[in-house]
């Protein structure tokens, strides 16, 4: 069974993430977990006016302790390449957001906004939400879209760094138990 985790980050919630993320990886089905760590930082109903250098230092780095901890990385989306909002079928945009009360929702980003929806699970996509509702992870951000993509970049790095410097730990330990 492998299992895809998301965490949204936030500046207020960024401190909490490393000790979930050192929860998950003490249980037996840590090594087929997938993290995605989602920052977070403007929609209708949330803004983090907290967004800094030093915020996007640390969600840098719980990139780097998923993968020290073994964790498969899911990369960060921010705006470009989306799963859910930005895939396309036959040119079409395909993928939805269902929430725990059946509204269905074309991203993240405007999930549980009532004015956002598209919908519900009972009576499927209503024509004239989807046209008017579709949008895309990131439609209210002010972070530039090349600042997404070097982030996206940073994180994948810091990821690989974390396995490499686990793999350096495991291999020195095993050598000291051998001898």
């Amino acid at each position: 069974m492998s299992l895809h985790v998301r965490i949204n980050a936030t500046s207020k919630s960024i401190g909490e993430i490393p000790g979930a993320l050192r929860d998950l990886a003490s249980y037996a089905f840590a090594p087929n977990l997938s993290i995605d760590i989602a920052l977070i930082d403007d929609t209708d109903k949330f803004h983090d006016s907290n967004m800094n250098h030093e915020i996007i230092n640390e969600y840098e780095h719980l990139y780097f302790s998923s993968g020290y901890l073994g964790f498969k990385i899911s990369p960060p989306w921010m705006r470009d390449g989306c799963a859910t909002c930005q895939r396309q079928i036959n040119g079409l945009p395909h993928g939805i957001v269902l929430t725990s009360s059946g509204d269905l929702y074309s991203c993240w980003d405007s999930a549980g906004q009532s004015n956002m929806s598209m919908g519900n699970i009972h009576t499927g996509y209503q024509k004239g939400c989807f046209e008017r509702n579709w949008v895309q992870c990131g439609y209210m951000s002010s972070i530039p879209r090349s600042l997404f993509t070097q982030l996206r970049i940073h994180c994948l790095c810091a990821a690989a760094d974390g396995r490499v410097m686990a793999e350096k730990r495991f291999s020195r330990a095993e050598k000291l138990m051998n001898n």
